[in-house]
């Protein structure tokens, strides 16, 4: 088996929706996500099973691979990185290699799961993540004001207290991949609200939203120092 990431794909994919509260019940942390999040959590432990069962696929950085087999996960929510992994585990989220690695002993605790996606939140991001092609992006940032922004925030930094993930600086085919996944029923736990706007987008829609939200980066304060450090030289060579 390939060391596949334990947080691969748990993106809850692209919600752009706007929830309301008749979906209170899919918001709602389970009582199994408020146990887990209310653990302190041992980051050296998690950078452990980390570095066992995730880096070969999302890399030691958390950043993923462009070509969106596997997602950006530094940086996103603890809370949306467990609802995702609870799912996987319950069966509500249909992902096979997922549900192969989470039945790992190491695994199994409720604090193994909370050093984990605590380590994961705590990585810096990449501004570097896969791009769209870039040809409609105006229209597309329109769609994403009208239909996303009010769960996923203005710059897509998601909402942690309703496990609404943090979508900028995330790879446009794999959003793209988790999109078509969510409208088609194959996904398992796409919010009931998020299936009804995506079917009811063309596919234009769809590539034009996810090209937008691919071009939102995260604060400087998020990035890595590395990316950071070449920016400032960039700049400053470019005066």
């Amino acid at each position: 088996m390939r060391g596949v990431g334990v947080i691969a794909v748990w993106l809850a994919g692209v919600v752009l929706l706007s929830a309301g509260t008749a979906y209170a019940g899919w918001e709602n942390s389970s009582a199994e996500e408020v146990k887990l999040l209310a653990l302190k959590p041992n980051i050296d432990n998690g950078f452990r099973l980390y570095e066992k069962y995730c880096f070969e696929c999302h890399e030691l950085e958390g950043w993923g691979s462009p070509d969106g087999e596997f997602p950006v996960v530094a940086g996103q929510h603890r809370s949306v990185i467990l609802k995702q992994l609870l799912d996987m585990r319950n069966r509500k989220r249909k992902e096979s290699d997922m549900e192969e690695v989470l039945d790992e002993k190491d695994l199994k605790s409720s604090q193994a799961l909370a050093d984990m996606v605590a380590y994961v939140e705590s990585l810096p991001m990449s501004p570097d993540n896969g791009l769209g092609r870039g040809l409609d992006t105006e229209r597309g940032g329109k769609i994403y004001a009208k239909h996303c922004a009010d769960c996923h925030g203005k710059y897509a930094e998601g909402n942690s207290k309703k496990s609404y993930p943090l979508l900028r600086s995330q790879h446009y085919r794999y959003m793209l991949r988790q999109f078509k996944a969510v409208r088609s029923g194959e996904r398992g736990n796409g919010h009931p609200k998020m299936e009804k706007i995506a079917k009811g987008m063309s596919d234009e829609d769809v590539f034009a939203v996810l090209d937008y939200v691919s071009r939102l980066k995260p604060p400087q304060a998020q990035r890595s120092a590395s990316h950071y450090l070449l920016e400032t030289l960039g700049n400053i060579n470019n005066r």
